[in-house]
């Protein structure tokens, strides 16, 4: 039955469309997020080593998390929330987009997406919800540009003029919900 579980989460995981619906889902309703917790702990994709840092990268090897499976800041740490904290973290995930562009110029495409995953898992994802709170269309626009385009346009060797673009585009809107603050 495990087995099976771990299966179905698996195949789930890969299409970036029921992650996002499930997301969706589970930011809605907290009762259905501990539900999917409790599966993900079953099935022993949550667990004590979730905390190990080494073990998120090893899902995106893995494909569980590389086509798009978000870890939530409520799974992985405390949101932030303070207008100071916000903007820095926008500061942050701008610098970061800055190297994933000279990573990627430098034909190191890994390095690229490293860092691009970095901007959102490690930073975007923990202000998601102060930005949700004061523009919820704003905040899923720049998550998808962050979790999905970025990093498909990564995954999928486009120019290093297509990447720029997209990290400008990020970078547009990033100030859009700079202004917010």
């Amino acid at each position: 039955m495990i087995l099976l579980m771990q299966n179905m989460m698996g195949q789930m995981m890969m299409d970036p469309a029921t992650v996002n619906q499930m997301h969706q889902m589970m930011l809605r309703d907290p009762q259905h997020m501990q539900q999917m917790m409790q599966m993900m702990n079953m099935t022993g994709m949550m667990g004590p080593n979730m905390m190990n840092p080494g073990m998120g990268q090893g899902m995106m090897n893995q494909g569980m998390m590389g086509s798009g499976m978000m870890m939530s800041p409520m799974m992985m740490g405390t949101p932030i929330t303070k207008q100071a904290d916000v903007l820095k973290t926008i500061d942050n995930i701008e610098d970061l987009l800055d190297q994933v562009s000279t990573k990627y110029h430098e034909g190191d495409s890994t390095g690229a997406l490293a860092t691009a995953t970095e901007a959102y898992l490690e930073n975007y994802e923990y202000i998601e919800g102060a930005v949700a709170d004061k523009d919820p269309s704003l905040m899923g626009k720049v998550e998808l540009m962050l979790r999905l385009d970025l990093r498909h346009a990564i995954n999928t060797g486009q120019s290093a003029e297509d990447i720029d673009s997209t990290i400008e585009s990020i970078k547009e809107e990033l100030g859009n919900i700079r202004k917010l603050f």
